[in-house]
């Protein structure tokens, strides 16, 4: 269970990413939209305002997706905060454990950052993690 939910929080959050770069990159187009031509007496400018359009209606239903997945992140990640604060209450998992999982599917933190931050090395990191998430599943915290 709180493994499913880790993995569903990771694979948002990339979703998420995702759809910011495709957001900027049709805002990158739509700057470069513009098209020159220069005749004998003067240089002429037009926008292309059909591409303008398309890109800001991409941009809408992006954003739109994102609200979506955004929503659906924080409800996951609110769920797996109670989920921690109980198995700590009830000293299923150690502080070390609570910090590791709340770094990374709360705070969306890399691993590289964690282990900088806790002065640990990604194995251990890692181990703890691995540990947290057996205890929790045989917890059946929910």
């Amino acid at each position: 269970m709180v493994r499913d939910i880790s993995k569903k929080i990771i694979e948002i959050n990339y979703k998420i990413a995702d759809l910011e770069l495709k957001k900027a990159f049709i805002l990158s187009n739509m700057c470069s939209a513009r098209s020159m031509s220069i005749g004998e007496d003067k240089v002429q400018t037009s926008h292309n305002n059909c591409g303008l359009e398309d890109g800001f209606s991409k941009i809408s239903e992006i954003e739109e997706t994102m609200r979506k997945y955004s929503d659906r992140l924080v409800r996951l990640q609110d769920k797996l905060t109670r989920v921690l604060r109980e198995a700590q209450m009830c000293e299923i998992i150690s502080e070390n454990a609570k910090e590791v999982l709340a770094k990374r599917y709360i705070d969306l933190k890399p691993w590289n950052i964690i282990c900088n931050e806790m002065a640990m090395n990604y194995r251990t990191i890692r181990s703890i993690e691995r540990r947290a998430f057996d205890k929790l599943e045989k917890a059946s915290i929910t």
